[in-house]
């Protein structure tokens, strides 16, 4: 008689248990991708700011402008990431003081700062966590001196 009741002792024990381990392994799972999507998104703006910032333009980019050429290789580089990927880009100009000024991407010259931003939400899978975390982004951002 005493298996029975330690077997049954044993399953109500793993029906305790079982949610919180699945829930824990979604976490580690969603921490995974979070991790995941922001190295692919600083990776895609880094290769989007080199591109912008060379004379040659890909030739994926033919006939493009510079700032559209930049987020259309920011987008084509992010291809795990799922949802829509925001890419902002800013040309600044360093001034004779010291300060800088924001000028249009189509009139960057070298020795400007090329600033790539992208960013793309999170969504967040685990079932309790991701009631607790929605509206999250994932964001990446490069910065590089324009050669041309």
């Amino acid at each position: 008689m005493t298996g029975r009741r330690s077997r049954g002792q044993a399953l109500a024990e793993f029906a305790l248990v079982v949610p919180i381990l699945l829930i824990v392994l979604f976490a580690i799972i969603d921490a995974g991708r979070f991790v995941y999507m922001a190295n692919t998104l600083s990776n895609s703006a880094r290769e989007a700011a080199r591109a912008g910032s060379v004379g040659v333009r890909p030739t994926e980019c033919g006939g493009m402008s510079r700032e559209s050429c930049i987020q259309r290789i920011a987008r084509d580089r992010s291809w795990a990431v799922p949802g829509t990927i925001t890419t902002t880009v800013t040309c600044e100009r360093v001034g004779l003081t010291g300060g800088t000024s924001v000028v249009p991407t189509s009139g960057c010259r070298s020795g400007d700062l090329l600033w790539v931003h992208a960013e793309a939400p999170f969504i967040v899978l685990t079932p309790v966590v991701g009631q607790l975390l929605s509206g999250v982004t994932v964001s990446g951002d490069t910065r590089v001196t324009v050669n041309q």
